[in-house]
């Protein structure tokens, strides 16, 4: 009962792995998806390990084995273009375009499957848990639509908008610093123009 639990579970995710990747434009690829999992060397440890009862130490190494004869068997998985070098330094590779659509067919897949179908934000929770090369990431994310992101400024009240800018305390709260010019006229109580570093290294003019 087990087994076809998990072959039940494998064919549905196949089902929209395919569909996710006829719209990336690899349908045969979609065809073909992880189909090691249908071989003994992985049948019966994600069976076993994907029980409705917790699994046992046992189980759990069988998975281990299971889930890297997996990975080492398909390279829609992005630990597939990992190296480990004999230092112990790693190199990581970038992926062809192929393959990586594969991965986010895979992701698709696996999210729908499992009643979770937004992949944007699942991505986004595990990003920094992926080791993608930056031109990998770079194509992935832009399959997936993730927003872009302003690069914040450096540091605490660092000069991001004019080197000749110093420092001076803020005329009304200390806890605010600004920006002046030092060749041009002090700040007054009648007009007051400097760049706040209150919000983010964001320029914002003062009145009295």
């Amino acid at each position: 009962m087990k087994y076809l639990r998990h072959l039940r579970y494998v064919v549905r995710h196949k089902w929209f792995v395919f569909l996710a990747a006829c719209r990336l434009g690899i349908p045969w690829l979609g065809v073909i998806h992880d189909w090691t999992k249908f071989l003994p060397s992985e049948v019966g440890p994600y069976s076993n390990f994907t029980r409705t009862k917790p699994a046992t130490d046992a189980e759990k190494a069988a998975f281990n084995i299971g889930w890297l004869h997996h990975q080492r068997r398909n390279k829609h998985h992005w630990q597939w273009w990992c190296l480990l070098n004999s230092d112990g330094a790693q190199d990581v590779l970038a992926m062809p375009d192929r393959y990586l659509r594969e991965m986010v067919a895979d992701w698709r897949g696996a999210g729908r499957a499992q009643g979770k179908p937004d992949t944007l934000a699942w991505y986004l929770e595990h990003r920094d848990e992926m080791t993608l090369h930056p031109d990998t990431r770079e194509v992935v994310e832009d399959l997936l639509g993730v927003p872009f992101e302003e690069p914040k400024p450096e540091g605490d009240g660092d000069n991001v908008c004019c080197p000749g800018l110093e420092i001076v305390l803020c005329h009304d709260t200390e806890e605010h610093k600004h920006f002046i010019c030092p060749d041009g006229p002090m700040p007054d109580n009648d007009w007051v123009r400097c760049f706040c570093m209150a919000e983010w290294g964001e320029c914002e003019y003062f009145k009295r």
